[in-house]
């Protein structure tokens, strides 16, 4: 496998199958590729589909490894931006001599696309200080290299994805069930509120009949026939009664319905006799 080596790509396999997160991810990558293919500075791109470009995500090495920067090419600058319109590998084995190894120090330069099928993923760039370090030859492996990385990325992306959306998830049905507890508060708050109007209408009337007929009693007991005194103790058994009645349907209530009172006030409405 030339420059590359087999043990890269069953390396990066491993990888796919450790549960490694968002932010270790690159540093994992890179540490693999570091025993495997030589490079003095590496910076990985990734794809922005909302902007349409490619970004710098992850360097090892003083600077971002690229070249032409000054020339856009539509979804980034430099060799990088055309990588990522052209998806093919850009290998320069021998830069002696140029501006960039003036510049950067590179005399060795690789371009990676990493896609999966036509899906752009991002681009990997590698220089070398020494010329002759990336050859032609090797294209179809840093091809290989390049899908491998760009398969690992994607599943990470997917899980990172996946996890935001659970935890969206977990705190929307936490909220649904505070929402339902307070649904629930507010109905026993009804349903109590119903009861207290209706023991206010169907016990209170009765009682305050009771309570009048008890004081003009003992106010005018002396003063009173017999006869008076028996319709008063009538009028005190049938209102008392009619208490016992309303208690007994409130003790046989199994579900609760509501009647209207006055206005928006409701009240239970007891069973039937």
């Amino acid at each position: 496998m030339g420059k590359v080596g087999y043990s890269l790509f069953h390396d990066i396999s491993n990888l796919m199958l450790e549960d490694v997160s968002w932010d270790k991810l690159f540093e994992s990558i890179f540490n693999i590729m570091e025993n495997t293919i030589s490079f003095t500075a590496c910076t990985l791109f990734l794809y922005d589909a909302k902007e349409d470009r490619i970004v710098p995500k992850y360097k090892r090495g003083n600077v971002i490894v690229d070249l032409v920067s000054d020339f856009d090419f539509g979804k980034g600058k430099g060799i990088a931006g055309w990588t990522s319109v052209n998806q093919r590998p850009i290998i320069l084995p021998s830069l002696e001599r140029t501006r960039a190894c003036q510049d950067n120090g590179f005399s060795s330069f690789l371009s990676i696309p990493l896609r999966i099928e036509n899906k752009l993923i991002g681009v990997l760039n590698l220089a070398h200080e020494r010329p002759e370090v990336y050859k032609l030859e090797y294209r179809k492996d840093y091809e290989t290299l390049g899908n491998y990385v760009a398969v690992l990325i994607e599943k990470v992306q997917m899980k990172s994805k996946l996890e935001k959306q659970n935890r969206i998830l977990k705190k929307t049905l936490r909220r649904l069930k505070d929402l339902q507890a307070e649904l629930v508060e507010k109905e026993k708050l009804a349903a109590i509120g119903e009861i207290v109007v209706t023991i206010n209408h169907e016990i209170n009337n009765p009682l305050t009949s009771i309570i009048n007929i008890a004081e003009i009693l003992e106010y005018s007991l002396p003063a009173l026939s017999i006869e008076k005194i028996r319709e008063s103790i009538r009028a005190i058994l049938e209102q008392s009664k009619r208490i016992r009645k309303v208690t007994y349907k409130l003790s046989q209530l199994r579900e609760l319905k509501d009647q209207k009172y006055f206005g928006d006030i409701k009240m239970i409405k007891l069973p039937e006799e």
